[in-house]
């Protein structure tokens, strides 16, 4: 047996994979009597249980000079798994690794919402998976107001990444974030979350100086305005 291809795939759960695993068998003398190849069956197993393909068990035909082909199907579990083609007369099995991934959804949100001009604002990318259970790793690479640069790549501990902004100006501003995926899910973009930044609050206070003063004396008077930003 040769391998043709389809080793080191990858697709979602429950969908086929992208190529068919190929391979080519000789013909060889077994016990004495040359084996037919064309026309001969050839067997591509996953494992018993666990990730792996459905069904279990393909089995396609030799077609002339020797090819096999078959186009495999992920079951709902998630890895990596080994998939052995066997045929008559053949002791050594062609082994293709494949991986079945989950798909993620990423959703954004900030907080808080509205924020004032000057206040820190914490935006965050939360990674959930079909089938659920799985603990995503990556990165996330956030777009704040179309533009994205390398402060905005962050970590996913936990199933999310975090992002802090003190420099938002007033109005509002599309944040996005973009899940790189990794071995056991592949990524995924959010939606446009929209972060509102307001006018901060202000406040004004007037003193007087000297106070108490004497008739005719000079009296200076201050307004101090502070903002609730500081």
């Amino acid at each position: 047996l040769t391998k043709d291809g389809g080793d080191n795939q990858r697709t979602v759960v429950g969908h086929a994979f992208g190529e068919p695993l190929a391979l080519t068998v000789a013909a060889a003398s077994w016990q004495g009597r040359l084996e037919p190849v064309d026309g001969g069956q050839v067997s591509f197993v996953g494992p018993a249980s666990g990730v792996g393909v459905t069904p279990i068990t393909s089995t396609t035909t030799i077609t002339t000079g020797g090819a096999a082909t078959v186009i495999l199907t992920a079951n709902g579990a998630t890895g990596s798994y080994p998939v052995q083609a066997v045929t008559t007369g053949v002791t050594e099995p062609l082994t293709y690794t494949l991986w079945n991934l989950a798909t993620t959804t990423t959703t954004v949100t900030g907080a808080p919402n509205n924020s004032t001009f000057g206040e820190l604002v914490t935006f965050t990318a939360t990674i959930t998976s079909t089938p659920a259970g799985l603990d995503p790793s990556g990165w996330v690479t956030f777009t704040v107001d179309g533009v994205e640069d390398v402060t905005h790549v962050q970590p996913v501990v936990d199933g999310s990444a975090i992002l802090t902004r003190t420099d938002l100006k007033v109005g509002e501003h599309p944040v996005s974030a973009t899940y790189s995926g990794d071995d056991a899910a592949i990524g995924s973009v959010s939606t446009v979350y929209t972060q509102t930044v307001v006018h901060a609050s202000t406040s004004i206070t007037v003193t007087t100086a000297p106070n108490p003063s004497t008739s005719g004396e000079d009296i200076t008077f201050t307004a101090t305005v502070t903002t609730a930003a500081g």
